[in-house]
């Protein structure tokens, strides 16, 4: 029994498989122990191989921090195995990797809590402000609640890159998956909201990200902003559904930089029934800021019904540039798309989609029958 004994040991050792020391330089989150996940410090890769809830608090929505996980800089690569659901947030300072073994099963969850940042009143606190915090009832003021999602890069390394493949984001507190300086490599991820209709103020947000981003063969059913199109992101094979609060492309509220140069390609949106939206196809919400958005399209399907209407009872636009400062390029082909009216608001278009610089409700051209976005 004693060779066995030390003979496993020994192994755990030499492999570097969970030992006491090298789990306690891991840092995990209260609820998280040795039963749940495999540590292999040579290739610094960490596998959760059962479900877990990060927060050990009998009211979880009430516990800020310990539902996240700031990894430490020992963690190169995360797995989440088939099967395996981790209900809390990742939150990084470097490059990482966070990757499922299956995307139907492999998940992140968040909270079926809906407008969690405000509390339980669903309302933002009028003393609640970015430099004194959340006030009343709020759990997250608004300028930190990118914080808060599923995954969120803290530094600031403009090299640094966080990848996310193959999994399921579900019901991320706010957003889904927040970078500011850094790039962001995301492929075949389903990202959902599927909380309790009317779901208006959650965040429920897809992904914001650094310059040089890519996301790819992935299906967005968010309840805001699905893409937010701030710094130079590629989108190829990607189905968003269009749902009644926010924009499958946000362009944004006028922060900087304000140029941006953006390429998709093979993109499905699909129109949910709902018969109004807060916003359109292409949305720029802001109302006073400065904004020079160019993008490149190379099959783009987004067709939505006559009868739409904005939440304002305004026809649904294609563009919707709010603020007189904005400035939208659009170069496009193998295009089919069709709203009720083509453009809203003071914003400026610059248009040549299907070599046609008209600014018109419907374009259709080229091969549009192989747009097939994520393709499940």
């Amino acid at each position: 029994m004693n060779i066995v004994l030390s003979f496993g040991i020994f192994f755990c050792l030499l492999i570097g498989l969970n030992s006491p020391d090298d789990l306690n330089t891991l840092l995990l989150p209260k609820g998280v122990n040795a039963e749940h996940i495999t540590w292999n410090k040579k290739s610094k890769t960490i596998t959760f191989s059962k479900s877990v809830n990060f927060s050990v608090a009998a009211e979880e929505d009430y516990d800020l921090e310990g539902f996240y996980w700031e990894v430490p800089n020992v963690v190169d690569k995360i797995i989440i195995n088939p099967n395996v659901t981790i209900k809390g947030g990742f939150r990084a300072s470097k490059s990482i990797t966070i990757s499922g073994k299956n995307r139907q099963t492999s998940i992140i969850y968040g909270t079926i809590t809906k407008n969690w940042a405000l509390g339980p009143d669903g309302k933002a606190h009028p003393e609640s402000s970015c430099n004194d915090g959340p006030k009343g009832d709020d759990r997250v003021d608004d300028c930190h609640k990118w914080q808060y999602g599923a995954v969120s890069y803290l530094g600031k390394d403009t090299n640094a890159v966080i990848t996310v493949n193959n999994l399921t984001i579900h019901n991320a507190r706010t957003y889904a998956i927040t970078t500011f300086s850094a790039k962001v490599d995301i492929n075949n991820v389903h990202i959902k909201f599927d909380r309790p209709y009317p779901d208006f103020q959650s965040n429920s947000d897809g992904v914001s990200a650094g310059k040089g981003s890519i996301i790819k063969n992935s299906k967005f059913e968010c309840w805001d902003d699905a893409i937010k199109l701030y710094r130079d992101i590629t989108v190829e094979n990607v189905t968003i559904i269009h749902n009644g609060n926010g924009a499958p492309f946000q362009l944004g509220w006028g922060s900087k930089p304000n140029k941006s140069y953006h390429k998709l390609k093979n993109i499905l949106v699909i129109s949910s029934p709902e018969k109004k939206r807060h916003l359109a196809l292409f949305s720029a919400s802001t109302k006073n800021g400065s904004l020079n958005t160019n993008v490149e399209i190379d099959g783009l399907m987004a067709n939505y019904p006559d009868s739409l209407l904005l939440k304002s009872d305004s026809s649904l636009p294609l563009f919707l540039l709010k603020s007189p400062d904005v400035l939208l390029s659009v170069k496009a082909k193998n295009i089919h798309m069709t709203a009720p009216i083509g453009h809203s608001g003071p914003g400026k278009l610059n248009l040549s989609i299907c070599n046609n610089s008209a600014i018109i409700n419907t374009y259709q051209c080229g091969k549009t029958k192989k747009i097939t976005g994520c393709g499940w």
